[in-house]
């Protein structure tokens, strides 16, 4: 059931991605523009109008919320990164001013409890320009560093540590296995798996930085996708969205596939649950 429909981007939307607590998502265009849509307007008084936009420098190819925070990280085509946080009134509270480290941002909570941004100031965190365009980025905490991971189309990957605003570590992805199109981190944090537009999946040993592993999709295609497979007992296990419309359930420790491919269609004849669909729709 179509709930709403969402019009203000001019170009193509890239990335989408939800805060923790389910207030609010934000979606990324080739227009430039970031996006804050409220998602408490998709129960009550629903509108199809964001509460938030404000310009990148350049295309925006990749976001990713921050951990524990209502921060998103940006990455554009022209090798930018930056981080804003996004402030938000809840029912109830009177005008306020905020700041942060990483951005700037006044609101004014109206009487009927709705939340109206007047304006914000992201902080930029430029790449050298040989390392190109950022095509996937990610967040975590660790015990002693906020790590803002990302992939750029050199096959680099990159951790930058927020807190001491300095390069933590830099894994290089073999060129000749194609450009990197996504990556997934582990939740334990020991380890990064990287895919390729050639099909190649490389996981990489966080603690010593070194490569643990490469394999090839079966089907030689473009993969497009991954994601975490959120199941107890199943650390190593991941998503591999590749090819046409396949999702695939893959052993980074055996480089195995798991389950049989589901494609995605109106009425689904696999035995794939509706939160195994759901979740992946979700992630990708």
């Amino acid at each position: 059931m179509l709930i709403a429909h969402f019009h203000e981007h001019r170009a193509a939307v890239n990335s989408i991605q939800v805060s923790a607590d389910n207030h609010f998502f934000v979606s990324g265009s080739d227009d430039g523009t970031v996006k804050v849509w409220d998602c408490q307007r998709l129960e009550k008084n629903v509108t199809n109008r964001s509460r938030l936009t404000f310009s990148a420098a350049g295309k925006v190819k990749a976001l990713a919320m921050c951990e524990n925070s209502h921060s998103v990280a940006i990455g554009t085509e022209s090798g930018s990164i930056s981080v804003a946080r996004v402030e938000y009134a809840l029912p109830g509270f009177s005008s306020l001013l905020l700041t942060s480290s990483f951005f700037f941002c006044r609101y004014i909570a109206k009487k009927e409890g709705l939340t109206r941004y007047t304006g914000c100031t992201p902080i930029k965190h430029n790449l050298e320009r040989s390392d190109g365009p950022v095509v996937a980025i990610s967040h975590f905490n660790t015990l002693t560093q906020s790590l803002l991971a990302y992939a750029t189309t050199k096959g680099k990957l990159h951790g930058w540590d927020l807190r001491a605003k300095a390069e933590a570590w830099l894994l290089t992805n073999p060129l000749s296995q194609g450009v990197i199109q996504d990556f997934v981190v582990d939740p334990q944090r020991n380890w990064l798996t990287a895919a390729t537009s050639r099909g190649y999946l490389t996981c990489w040993d966080l603690r010593f930085h070194i490569p643990i592993k490469a394999w090839r999709h079966p089907g030689r295609s473009r993969i497009h996708r991954l994601a975490h497979y959120n199941v107890a007992g199943k650390g190593t296990w991941i998503f591999v969205s590749a090819g046409l419309s396949e999702v695939d359930v893959w052993d980074v420790e055996s480089g195995h596939v798991r389950t049989s491919p589901c494609r995605f269609c109106h009425s689904c004849s696999c035995s794939c649950s509706g939160n195994f669909l759901s979740s992946i729709l979700f992630s990708f």
